[in-house]
């Protein structure tokens, strides 16, 4: 996998116009269009010397004719058609605005350019690939961003005999391009994108075949397949966030097991007092003895539970004074 600043519709441009000079800004005096154009997120690209705003290219195969349509000033200009080696295969001349029809019979597949020249001048610029080969895509239109995905690519041979050379999918966010290396064979490709390789945000996405001949450093581009969206959600914290909870949660099993005022309730239990005063003493005196137990206080123990045997001893001796008083009578 490689990361490129490029997408699709430059890449290809660049492929067809792959010339490195200090470039100048085109006026944008025409436009180009066609029927058989692909639209892309708008990308510059240079042809000799001067850089052009592309956001679409034609998309046809060999054989065919495609129409194209240029506006602009009613002023006299050409429209011309060149080859992967900057070779002049075709010109129309005219004024104003117009429609062409170009017949791409005898056209082998590759990479072209249709440009509008004026006063020694290219003012606008399409590229055109004139497809060997019928690419289409299946890929998800939902991922998250922490998630993997996988991109099919079907290749179906069109007008040549040959193999491509490279099959790739790219993914453009408008701003960059991840394009992801194919592997498989007879037609069926695969492009696996890591988890993590995308961040969240709205993608297209294209399949892209190239031959093995080189046009300006690089594969010629031989077929592209029609666009598609992807939807890369963000990744949440969502984990993170409910793993915190859980932390916290901890502290209140252990508040509950250290306080253990069954201890108490335990020793309070065996006391022989059935008395409301009698189970306030003996809890007092459990509590008493789980803070200081000592040995000086099991006397005071006894002597509190002293007060109830003095009572009985009282009235026993006060009944037998009454009896001993009315004997004497």
């Amino acid at each position: 996998m490689r990361l490129r600043s490029t997408l699709v519709g430059a890449f290809v441009a660049m492929a067809v116009l792959g010339v490195t000079l200090t470039p100048a800004v085109a006026t944008n005096h025409f436009q180009i269009t066609s029927e058989n154009s692909q639209p892309v997120p708008e990308r510059s690209v240079e042809f000799q010397g001067t850089t052009y705003q592309v956001d679409s290219f034609i998309v046809a195969d060999t054989g065919e004719e495609i129409n194209v349509s240029v506006s602009g000033p009613d002023e006299a200009y050409r429209v011309y058609v060149y080859n992967s080696d900057e070779q002049l295969v075709d010109s129309r001349a005219t004024m104003g605005n117009d429609t062409f029809t170009f017949d791409l019979d005898g056209y082998e597949p590759g990479s072209y350019a249709v440009t509008v020249y004026q006063a020694e001048d290219h003012e606008a610029i399409v590229p055109l690939v004139v497809e060997g080969y019928n690419v289409s895509i299946d890929a998800p239109a939902e991922v998250g961003a922490d998630e993997g995905m996988s991109i099919q690519v079907n290749v179906e041979r069109n007008g040549t005999d040959e193999s491509p050379g490279a099959v790739s999918a790219v993914v453009s966010s408008g701003e960059e391009d991840l394009v992801v290396d194919a592997t498989g064979s007879d037609g069926e490709y695969t492009a696996d994108v890591g988890a993590g390789r995308l961040e969240g945000g709205n993608y297209t996405v294209y399949g892209l075949v190239q031959g093995d001949e080189e046009v300006f450093g690089r594969n010629e581009v031989r077929g592209v397949s029609d666009s598609v969206s992807l939807s890369v959600r963000n990744a949440t914290t969502t984990a993170t966030r409910t793993a915190a909870p859980t932390g916290t949660a901890e502290p209140t099993p252990t508040v509950t097991a250290t306080a253990t005022p069954s201890d108490a309730d335990e020793t309070a239990t065996p006391t022989e007092a059935t008395g409301p005063a009698a189970t306030e003493t003996e809890a007092a005196e459990a509590e008493e003895s789980a803070i200081t137990p000592n040995v000086e206080n099991q006397p005071e123990t006894t002597s509190g539970s002293g007060p109830g045997f003095s009572v009985v001893l009282t009235v026993v001796a006060a009944g037998l004074a009454v009896v001993l008083w009315r004997h004497r009578d």
